[in-house]
């Protein structure tokens, strides 16, 4: 197993795996909060075998699997592209969500994550996320993305095991530019901040 956790055919078996490849699309507030739950984790749970191939270990190429090689992870891998000629770039969704919770409520976030021609994580970086009051939505146009960064306002103070609440406004926070440089690298560009 352990040779397959940094195998390159591992790295490759993953991005064959992802049916949407452009390098232009957004993570919007509309679907920032999507999440597919039959088939999340690199398995169709509605067709569940407890076989193991190849596809199932690309968990280990994702940060969190790396950084805490025990813990379990629920994902959906949305988009793989190449940002740059040599680069190879993946961005997931993860859910921390509490069971049954309203769609508003659900705490997820989207996962930027480069990796170089011998597939090692070059940078990666949270670009989307939904949790609480924040709002944090994404568009990419292959080797640059913008985020936005808003303030969701809650009828009642948020508390997320109260499920009798809603969103009455969003404010916008501010919007930030980044380029991917040819080394792999997350470079901002410039802040725009709105008042």
């Amino acid at each position: 197993i352990e040779i397959y956790k940094s195998s390159l055919s591992n790295l490759n078996a993953l991005f064959n795996s992802v049916s949407d490849t452009s390098s232009v699309f957004e993570v919007n507030q509309k679907n920032v909060n999507q999440f597919n739950y039959e088939n999340f984790n690199g398995m169709n749970y509605s067709e569940f075998d407890e076989t193991i191939v190849l596809k199932d270990m690309v968990v280990y190429y994702l940060k969190e699997k790396m950084d805490h090689p025990n813990s379990s992870l629920c994902y959906n891998i949305n988009h793989a592209f190449h940002p740059q000629a040599t680069l190879k770039a993946i961005v997931y969704a993860v859910d921390k969500s509490a069971t049954a919770c309203p769609i508003e409520m659900r705490e997820i976030y989207h996962r930027l994550i480069i990796y170089d021609s011998d597939g090692k994580m070059v940078s990666n970086r949270v670009v989307a996320r939904q949790t609480g009051e924040i709002l944090q939505t994404v568009v990419f146009n292959k080797d640059s993305f913008e985020i936005t960064e808003s303030k969701r306002i809650w009828t009642k103070p948020y508390n997320n095991r109260d499920f009798d609440n809603e969103i009455s406004k969003i404010e916008l926070i501010s919007k930030k530019s980044y380029n991917i440089s040819s080394s792999g690298k997350i470079v901002e560009v410039a802040p725009t901040i709105i008042e």
